[in-house]
């Protein structure tokens, strides 16, 4: 009979382990991520195929074999992975390998690696909640079914076509890649079929009280004779009408969806944005970043704690401290994101931690009011406006001075930015704040490539677009993607996996079924 030691924690990352085992007091051992992943039983198949199992990833067996042999030899294990779906699939994965019910086994939650809540997280576990985890195990299978079979069924064809060419990975497609792949080459067939019309140019400046001007907006006109026109009639202007416009900037508490949204709007990859978040949680700079929440009094967070903190590190630091939050309407697992102490080195993760900072402490205020002047001058018989305010009244007239005057073209719609394709996937509520930034990673590996101009989709990609859009249309459609998303939370709640798993296997098999009976007319559009 073995020997038992009384308590193991199993975590997910190595730095996570020693944090954990710092405030325990008790053997913490890392997962080090996903040790096992979904691969075909068979090692040659053809689609549609849905014969798939668990399996260790390359290099992992020994780490997993460690593990193993903790667990067997341990009478109380605490699961302290991250508390989300993949976090809860990963522990499940290691508990079924070393056959041990997940119903016997404690659960540490916590959102950030404090030592004192790592703590209170350790003296009051909760149950280890195994539809949590079938969720993640659901959306994994989903994942496999559509991208493998669809993908292998495509690259079939274009190997049959393209026979010395390599064909590994060719064709990858999923459900929640396709549609965004889709979104990007609707504005790629604009740009390719945009016909720029000729127009002349026309830059005007009004001048009044003999020395003082302002910049009229550039007018385009249809031709020379109709330049020519407007300038002989308008020598001198009229002011018509001023407005004040105003808006306000509300700030909530920061989530990764905006988190991600304002570093790709400065450059950043997802990928980069993923690694930066995590390293900021780990070192103990944010709470746990990967939530959806914009509320931290749900989750008992007091922010003037932190306020606190950070007070000549950041300016209204100090005021904020004893207002509450202005809090958002999403909620989560996990509290929205806040500063845990301050990032002061001057690097990328300064960037990443000063957005989040940025929000946490201004949405403690009330919405910042912002408001601009505009102006309506008539000129020549039409009505422009103006991008600098005259110092006149309305019904002042005042002299037209003409500049740069040349012949042009019309600009087709401007590209997309990755900021603009995350923001695609949230508004239509495709992938996850977990997947989004993966998926735009897989298509810039892929399908698409960027530019100081944006987003081009490659010819390829656009190949497979009019492929998908003529045989698999559901695979583009976002309404395919969305309903299997809801169901894959709908088990959560306790949707029954293979209630899911049997409806995706019948879509799949139509789809496929599709590619095979017109292969012929693919491989045409396949160049």
């Amino acid at each position: 009979m073995g020997v038992y030691v009384k308590s193991l924690i199993v975590a997910e990352k190595p730095q996570a382990a020693e944090k954990i085992e710092f405030a325990t007091k008790v053997r913490t051992i890392p997962a080090v991520g996903h040790l096992l992943e979904l691969e075909n039983r068979e090692k040659r198949w053809s689609p549609p195929y849905f014969d798939v199992e668990w399996r260790s990833r390359k290099g992992t067996a020994k780490t997993l074999t460690l593990i193993l042999n903790a667990l067997r030899s341990t009478n109380d294990i605490i699961i302290a992975t991250d508390y989300d779906a993949e976090g809860q699939l990963i522990a499940l994965n290691i508990l079924r390998q070393a056959n041990l019910d997940p119903l016997n086994v404690k659960r540490m939650k916590f959102s950030s690696l404090e030592t004192e809540e790592v703590e209170k997280a350790f003296e009051n576990p909760i149950a280890f909640d195994v539809n949590f985890a079938l969720s993640a195990e659901v959306r994994h299978y989903l994942d496999w079914y559509f991208g493998k079979n669809i993908s292998k069924a495509l690259t079939l064809i274009y190997k049959e076509k393209h026979k010395l060419m390599p064909t590994r990975g060719l064709t990858p497609v999923g459900r929640v890649q396709s549609p965004t792949l889709r979104f990007l080459s609707e504005r790629e067939q604009e740009i390719s079929m945009f016909v720029g019309r000729k127009l002349w140019y026309v830059r005007a400046h009004g001048l009044y009280n003999s020395h003082r001007t302002f910049e009229i907006t550039t007018l385009g006109l249809e031709s020379k004779e109709e330049m020519e026109d407007f300038i002989s009639r308008g020598l001198t202007g009229q002011v018509k009408t001023f407005y004040e416009h105003r808006y306000e900037t509300v700030y909530v508490p920061p989530n990764k969806d905006y988190v991600m949204e304002k570093c790709l709007g400065l450059k950043l990859s997802s990928s980069l944005v993923d690694t930066i978040l995590q390293d900021l949680y780990l070192t103990e700079y944010i709470s746990y970043p990967r939530t959806s929440s914009t509320k931290y009094s749900t989750h008992g967070i007091s922010t003037s704690k932190y306020l606190k903190r950070l007070v000549g590190v950041m300016s209204e630091a100090k005021e904020a401290i004893g207002k509450e939050p202005n809090e958002g309407d999403q909620d989560d697992i996990h509290p929205a994101i806040y500063p845990i102490k301050p990032y002061t080195t001057r690097d990328l993760r300064k960037l990443v931690w000063d957005i989040i900072a940025e929000a946490f402490v201004k949405c403690h205020f009330p919405p910042e009011p912002h408001k601009f002047e505009s102006c309506e001058v008539e000129v020549g018989g039409r009505v422009l406006s103006t991008s600098e305010i005259p110092e006149l009244a309305e019904g002042d007239h005042f002299q037209v001075v003409y500049s740069q005057i040349h012949e042009g073209t019309t600009t087709p719609p401007s590209r997309y930015e990755q900021t603009q394709v995350y923001d695609y996937m949230v508004k239509e509520n495709i992938g996850t704040k977990d997947t989004r930034s993966q998926i735009l990673g897989k298509l810039l590996q892929t399908y698409v490539y960027e530019t100081r101009d944006g987003l081009y989709v490659s010819a390829k990609g656009m190949d497979i677009v009019n492929v998908l859009n003529k045989f698999c249309p559901d695979l583009c459609d976002v309404n395919l993607t969305r309903k299997f998303e809801e169901y894959t939370e709908q088990v959560k709640d306790g949707l029954k996996p293979d209630q899911v798993l049997d409806e995706a296997r019948k879509v799949v098999i139509t789809l496929v079924e599709n590619i095979s009976n017109h292969s012929k007319e693919i491989s045409e559009l396949m160049e």
